[in-house]
């Protein structure tokens, strides 16, 4: 089965597209993706079972950020796609759902620049330059105190 997803969206800095290739990837599934003016398309090739799970999957990786003039979902006969050079993304997208997920999001991007590229940091007077989980963890109950 083939799924064709549809995603009209004006912006042209390639978050939407390097993002997809990032899913599709993480997922492991046969897709293309194309172009065509606004129009971004995946399509998706597996049986029923992993296209259900790649479509909740696709539904909880996009982040809310990103908005779309609309989009569609269709099951079509081939993979045939306009196909495009994608091109890096040359904006950053840390916080998507997927980072926001993993221990350390400060240290993580799924697509575009690097958003933490330092050789150390001073929090509260301690230096930390390479624990970063402990960083982030030190950082997170700081913030924890000023919003309880």
């Amino acid at each position: 089965m083939i799924l064709s997803f549809e995603f009209n969206y004006i912006s042209q800095n390639g978050l939407l597209e390097n993002l997809l290739v990032s899913i599709c990837e993480d997922f492991n599934i046969s897709y293309k993706i194309g172009k065509l003016e606004n129009i971004i398309t995946l399509k998706v090739e597996a049986n029923e079972e992993d296209l259900t799970n790649f479509s909740n999957t696709l539904s909880q990786r996009i982040p809310l950020s990103i908005f779309f003039k609309s989009t569609a979902v269709n099951v079509v006969d081939n993979m045939d796609v306009n196909e495009f050079n994608l091109v890096p993304s040359t904006l950053s997208l840390p916080f998507t759902p997927k980072v926001l997920e993993q221990s350390n999001p400060l240290m993580n991007n799924e697509i575009g620049k690097n958003t933490f590229n330092a050789k150390g940091i001073i929090l509260n007077g301690e230096f930390f330059d390479s624990n970063y989980d402990e960083l982030y963890s030190k950082a997170a109950n700081i913030i924890k105190k000023f919003t309880i």
